[in-house]
């Protein structure tokens, strides 16, 4: 039988389609999924979601896959239309005659608009679809029936091969002539209120599953190629409503006491309503218990045990490494300050000996002065001049040797500084990304 499960949900609040479509593609991955396998992308028509399918598409082309392109989903438009219940018809009664007779006209307005917006927007000259109805088992004998099941064989990109292909037409043929026991596609027959004969069908998979079981007198199944293209067809969707009904779900599951839910519980308690839903039908007394279920129970605790621990350790990494964010930072505010101080000293010392230079050409030119007026009280003043300006360069060029080395241990600091500020910041991305996969 072919069902509808539930896979995953993915919290993304308003996301691009970039977002989007490496969410899917991840959780392809993360539970190795072969993305080649996807037939077709259910959706509406705004234009992330053709952003979405377009980006997705190509991913698929570079690995020699294809989707199935059927149009998209409308019927959310008629969902939303019909919408009167019992509280409209108790407020109709209270209309007068001609009210109602003017609500029904508009109502009958309303229908009108709606059939025209479908027709303009439903794929509705769809070759691919219309040539789909030749599943039905009432038609399985119309004259074109071979040739519509070999343009669905075609239709599905990437399927079959051209030798498959060549295949489909006596393989219809043979079901064609077969001999259909009519409770297959027959449920029952019953007589309605009006005596009339009434007629209720089995599922299409059911009938199908049927067909395809068929085999030859040494075993082998009779149709394995229209098998191949059967069971891709019986799993297009007809429209969002799974989907839909799957986001009434989780608004029921996260109420206004259970904002607090991670991904992870939610994704859990989802999976729970589902394997209900399959299993029991709905009820959870009507699950089957076995072996594995019983594992799966006891398994859940080890595995919450251990996504704590995880979380926790995450946890510490984490405020570790704001530690240590905190004290580089307190580090690098001190480097600053250190640099700082040896600049200004250093910018004061060159202003200082480049006053003791000027002492010193002052010096010079007064001895040479003193030398051509033979003054030898002015040359030696002049030559103490000189020696106190040398010896004051020279005190100078050390401590600006000293200063300029203190400078240069202070950038190597700060480099240091800022390599383990960034190695620090990549193990919390690290960290950060491991926690999200945990929930």
């Amino acid at each position: 039988m072919v069902v509808t499960r539930y896979y995953r949900t993915v919290l993304l609040g308003h996301a691009q389609a970039t977002v989007v479509v490496g969410s899917i593609l991840d959780a392809f991955r993360s539970d190795g999924i072969d993305i080649k396998k996807l037939l077709m992308l259910s959706r509406d028509n705004p234009n992330v979601n053709k952003t979405i399918e377009k980006m997705i598409g190509d991913e698929m082309k570079k690995l020699g896959a294809e989707l199935l392109q059927v149009g998209v989903c409308n019927l959310h438009v008629v969902h939303n239309a019909f919408k009167a219940g019992e509280e409209a018809r108790r407020l109709l009664a209270e209309l007068s005659a001609a009210d109602r007779t003017t609500f029904f006209n508009d109502v009958r307005i309303m229908y009108h608009t709606i059939a025209d917006y479908l027709k303009t927007h439903l794929p509705l000259e769809n070759k691919f679809l219309r040539d789909v109805q030749v599943l039905d088992p009432s038609l399985r004998t119309e004259p074109n029936s071979a040739d519509q099941m070999v343009r669905v064989g075609r239709g599905i990109p990437r399927l079959l091969s051209g030798t498959e292909i060549d295949r489909i037409r006596g393989e219809w043929m043979m079901y064609a002539a077969e001999t259909i026991d009519e409770q297959w596609y027959i449920k029952k027959r019953y007589q309605d209120s009006d005596g009339n004969t009434q007629i209720e069908h089995q599922r299409i998979d059911f009938y199908w599953n049927k067909v395809l079981s068929l085999t030859t007198n040494v075993g082998l199944s009779k149709y394995p190629t229209m098998a191949k293209i059967i069971k891709n067809i019986l799993i297009v969707a007809h429209g969002n409503s799974d989907v839909e009904r799957g986001f009434s779900v989780n608004e029921h599951i996260v109420t206004e006491n259970r904002t607090l839910l991670t991904a992870s519980s939610i994704n859990g308690l989802r999976a729970t309503w589902d394997a209900i839903n399959f299993a029991g039908s709905g009820s959870s007394h009507k699950v089957p218990v076995n072996a594995e279920l019983l594992h799966a129970v006891r398994k859940s605790k080890s595995i919450y045990n251990q996504e704590q621990l995880s979380l926790k350790i995450a946890a510490n990494q984490m405020n570790k490494d704001n530690e240590d964010h905190i004290n580089v930072d307190e580090k690098a505010r001190k480097l600053v300050d250190q640099e700082y101080h040896w600049l200004s000293k250093q910018k004061n010392l060159q202003e200082e000996q480049n006053k003791a230079q000027l002492s010193i050409s002052e010096g010079r030119h007064r001895l040479d002065n003193a030398l051509k007026k033979s003054d030898m009280i002015d040359a030696q003043a002049a030559n103490a001049l000189i020696g106190a300006g040398d010896e004051k360069v020279k005190s100078i060029s050390g401590e600006l040797k000293q200063a300029t080395d203190e400078l240069l241990k202070i950038q190597s600091k700060r480099k240091n500084a800022f390599s383990h500020r960034q190695s620090s910041e990549n193990k919390k991305k690290k960290v950060s990304a491991t926690t999200s996969d945990w929930f």
